[in-house]
């Protein structure tokens, strides 16, 4: 038995579920960031970064609360953009706070 396939009916499947794994992309990838720039603050506050760097902290924090705000309103590219941006200002933060920790007074 021979299977016929109907090109404009598959055309149809395929563009559609791909427009459906299009759209998904961007909050799943914008609440990637989010989760991973949430453990980074997280971990930064855990070293002391909240008092011994102080604007590296509070700069990851306000980009993470923006990138909250923006996922809010489902702009999940700036969401995700923002989210970087706090996940890597955590992280500077976290090295910073270490390394003055280890100073002896």
């Amino acid at each position: 038995m021979k299977i016929r396939l109907n090109t404009a009916k598959l055309l149809t499947v395929f563009s559609l579920g791909g427009a459906f794994l299009a759209s998904s992309c961007g909050p799943v990838a914008s609440l990637s960031y989010m989760s991973k720039a949430n453990v980074s603050i997280e971990l930064a506050k855990s070293a002391g970064a909240d008092t011994l760097a102080i604007y590296e902290y509070t700069t990851a924090v306000a980009y993470y609360q923006k990138a909250q705000e923006e996922n809010g309103y489902s702009d999940f590219v700036a969401a995700e953009k923002y989210a970087k941006i706090a996940h890597e200002q955590a992280m500077v933060a976290r090295e910073r706070a270490e390394a003055l920790s280890t100073i002896p007074n």
